[in-house]
C-alpha cells in the first residue's frame, strides 16, 4: 500500500513500436483538507535581531527580511493545503508552493526572503516559500486571516506586541511562539503565546526542550528527586528554571505579597503570587494554584485572577502574576491563607 502522502507517478504509453514521451502526474494519497482542527499558526517572527555584520556583508541589511511564519499539523492525518489562503496579513499562494502536504506533527514555513532566511537559520528547513506582493508580518501587530478551501476559517485573529502579549519578540530576536500547540489553543487569547525559548525560535522545529532532555543535560534523576537539598524536586526545577546543581529555590520558588489595586471599586488590597515559568517547560509540566486557609484542605486556583503580565526574565523564563479573586479586607475574608504550586508531567 502507498503510505506516502505526496506520490509522483511516471509513466510512458507504449503504441504500435513506439513509447510516448515520459509523462508525471502527482497525486495525494490519504490526505484530509487543512482546517482549524488540524493546523494553527505555530509561530510568528515578525521582528527578528537586527543584521550582524557578517549577514549584512552578505547583502541582507534589513532584519524584515528574516521574517518567517510557522504553521504546524496537529492532526494525525497528512494536511492538504490546497487552496489555503492568507486572506488578511500575508499574502501566500499555497497551490505554488515547494509542496501542499504537512505530515503529522510536521511543521511548514512561509519566509519573507529565502537566501536571507538560509543564511541565518540554514538550508534544508521545511520552507513553502516566499511571501507575495511585498507583504511582511507587522512589527506594531495585525489581524492574520488564514482560510480553507471551502472559505472557512482557519485561522483568524490579531497578535500584538504589547501587554498582555509578550512584548520579547518586538525587537530582541525571538519569536511569538504557541506555548503548546498541540492542543488547538485560541490564537486570540495571548496568554495561549510565549517569547521563544531561544533567539530565533528554532523555525520547523519544536522549541520546546523535554523533560527527559533537561534530566539528561543536568545528569539528574526521577522527578520527584532532590540532589542538592533547597527542597525544590527536579520536576520544580525544570518548570521554575532552576538549576538542580545549586541551591536556588529562594530565587525561583513563587513569592506571595499584597499589593493596592483599583478593579472598580476604588483602591483596595489583594493578594498577589508571583510565579516564574521556564519557557522551555510550556506545554509539557501541568501546573496550577492551589490555596488553603489551613494549610490541610487545598483547592485548585478558581479563585486566582491572571493579571496578564508577562516579563521576560532574560534567562529563558517568564514571570507570570496572579491575584486573589476577593479582597484581602472582604467581608467573609479569611484571616490566613496558604498557597502552593502543583505540577505535573
Amino acid at each position: 500500500p502507498l503510505t506516502n502522502a505526496e506520490t509522483t507517478v511516471k509513466a510512458r504509453v507504449f503504441s504500435g513500436s513506439e513509447w510516448s514521451p515520459l509523462t508525471d502526474a502527482t497525486f495525494l494519497v490519504a490526505t484530509v483538507p487543512a482546517s482549524s482542527d488540524n493546523l494553527v499558526i505555530s509561530k510568528i517572527h515578525y521582528r527578528p535581531a537586527a543584521p550582524t555584520a557578517e549577514e549584512l556583508a552578505a547583502g541582507h541589511n534589513n532584519r524584515n527580511d528574516f521574517e518567517y511564519l510557522e504553521l504546524m499539523n496537529i492532526g494525525d492525518q497528512p494536511v492538504d493545503l490546497t487552496g489555503v489562503a492568507f486572506e488578511a496579513g500575508l499574502n501566500f499562494d499555497f497551490d505554488q508552493g515547494s509542496s501542499t502536504v504537512i505530515e503529522p506533527g510536521g511543521r511548514a514555513l512561509l519566509v519573507e526572503n529565502l537566501p536571507a532566511f538560509e543564511y541565518r537559520f540554514g538550508s534544508g528547513l521545511p520552507v513553502l516559500g516566499e511571501f507575495a506582493n511585498g507583504t511582511n508580518l507587522a512589527n506594531d501587530g495585525e489581524r492574520l486571516g488564514l482560510f480553507a478551501a471551502d472559505g472557512s476559517a482557519i485561522r483568524d485573529f490579531r497578535y500584538d506586541d504589547r501587554a498582555p502579549w509578550p512584548t520579547s519578540p518586538d525587537g530582541d530576536g525571538l519569536a511569538l511562539a504557541l506555548v503548546d500547540p498541540s492542543s488547538n489553543p485560541d490564537h486570540s487569547l495571548a496568554s495561549n503565546w510565549q517569547g521563544s525559548v531561544r533567539p530565533g525560535g528554532d523555525p520547523g522545529a519544536d522549541a520546546r526542550l523535554s523533560f527527559t532532555d533537561w534530566q539528561a543535560a543536568n545528569g539528574t534523576t526521577g522527578p520527584e528527586d532532590d540532589p542538592e537539598g533547597d527542597l525544590m524536586s527536579n520536576l520544580e526545577e525544570f518548570l521554575f528554571g532552576g538549576d538542580p546543581s545549586k541551591v536556588d529555590a529562594a530565587q525561583r520558588l513563587p513569592r506571595i505579597g499584597a499589593e493596592q489595586l483599583d478593579i472598580g471599586a476604588g483602591l483596595q488590597e489583594f493578594a498577589i503570587i508571583d510565579v516564574r515559568i521556564n519557557r522551555a517547560a510550556g506545554g509539557q509540566v501541568a501546573w496550577l494554584i492551589e490555596s488553603s486557609t489551613d494549610g490541610i484542605a487545598w483547592q485548585d486556583g478558581a479563585d486566582f485572577v491572571s493579571l496578564h503580565s508577562d516579563t521576560d526574565l532574560g534567562d529563558g523564563t517568564q514571570l507570570l502574576r496572579f491575584r486573589v479573586t476577593e479582597a484581602i479586607a472582604a467581608p467573609g475574608s479569611p484571616e490566613r491563607r496558604f498557597f502552593r504550586v502543583k505540577a505535573q508531567l
